[in-house]
């Protein structure tokens, strides 16, 4: 089955929360570690930040791909 980015980011958020090494975590749901910091190295740089031009109270805006 592929995953997708939703897939992924559940994948990262479980692995979080399992307190297990990235190598024990791969094993255990059965991909290669390396897939794992690639993608997640990847999801890191999809995340943009927005701030206003302009000097005004405004919360900024994070965009995920």
């Amino acid at each position: 089955m592929r995953k997708t980015i939703k897939n992924w980011e559940e994948i990262f958020e479980k692995h979080q929360q399992s307190g297990k090494s990235i190598p024990a975590f791969c094993d255990e749901i059965g991909i290669h570690p390396n897939t794992f910091y690639k993608l997640r190295k990847n999801k890191a740089s999809m995340v943009v930040e927005i701030k206003p031009t302009r000097s005004i109270a405004v919360t900024p805006i994070l965009l995920r791909g």
